[in-house]
């Protein structure tokens, strides 16, 4: 996915048993960015809330809005039962 300047951003999760690192400091998946020059930058990490409130494990893929945000899912965490998350990013990494 690409916004308006021509960024590069993606998520990354790996579930687990498999031999891929799940991305992120917290290894419950990120979202990353990549400028045209290949810098690539760790926007956000999941599970960084306390019990995984933001969620965990990023699902599919980004969108982006109308706003220049970016929306997207997470399989797991969440504040209700950890049925996953809808989140809202702005391109500065801010959820």
């Amino acid at each position: 996915m690409a916004n308006r300047s021509g960024r590069a951003y993606w998520c990354k999760f790996t579930k687990k048993g498999q031999s891929h690192d799940a991305g992120g400091v917290h290894a419950h998946g990120a979202v990353f960015k990549i400028s045209r020059a290949g810098t690539l930058t760790t926007l956000y990490s999941f599970c960084a809330l306390s019990n995984c409130a933001d969620g965990t494990a990023p699902y599919a893929g980004l969108i982006l809005g109308t706003d220049g945000s970016f929306y997207g899912t997470t399989e797991s965490g969440g504040a209700h039962r950890n049925n996953g998350t809808i989140f809202k990013m702005t391109p500065a990494g801010t959820l």
